[in-house]
């Protein structure tokens, strides 16, 4: 079903995704629709405080943690070169709410459950909140059965420097340096 999933994927917004169509597949609304605690989602986003920011991401991949109204706390798996997303979804499985990998299940999420995880130094850099007002497409939920693909698709859509600062960034943040 993975596969299946991501051929589809690929098929229609080739890599490198093109700005046209990472448009076209996180649209232009300023709908924002629901999101889960514990659950995987891209949209887009454009950050309030961009012009002060050194950088930032226009199409995130994230696990919400905290809803807090107008705003909510999310691990951005974008900020973490694709090495680091291996360890880092290994330490996040430790917190499935189950092993069925269908709608339900869900993972466990909350500051305090990332501060017990044993890869938590590699989860804290990406701990991003977001606000609510700035999100710039409906959420678009990815199902547990796609997790371990999507984590690795080139969605991330960088302001004002590359991937390779974004990683080079994390890796000076987690003092530890990623392929």
């Amino acid at each position: 079903m993975a596969m299946k999933w991501y051929k589809n994927f690929i098929r229609q917004y080739k890599n490198p995704i093109s700005n046209q169509k990472m448009k076209e597949f996180l649209g232009n609304s300023s709908g924002r629709g629901v999101i889960k605690v514990g659950h995987m989602y891209c949209y887009a986003y454009d950050a309030k405080t961009k012009d002060d920011l050194p950088f930032w991401d226009a199409a995130p991949m994230v696990f919400p943690f905290r809803d807090a109204g107008d705003k909510f706390y999310a691990i951005n798996l974008h900020y973490a070169p694709p090495d680091a997303r291996i360890l880092i979804m290994y330490g996040l499985y430790q917190l499935l709410s189950d092993t069925k990998m269908n709608e339900q299940t869900r993972l466990r999420l909350s500051w305090k459950y990332l501060q017990r995880l044993s890869t938590n130094w590699l989860i804290a850099p990406l701990v991003h909140c977001y606000l609510k007002t700035h999100v710039r497409s409906q959420f678009i939920h990815i199902p547990v059965t796609e997790w371990q693909t999507a984590m690795f698709l080139p969605t991330q859509r960088w302001q004002k420097k590359s991937s390779n600062f974004a990683y080079r960034d994390y890796a000076k943040k987690v003092g530890r340096a990623f392929q």
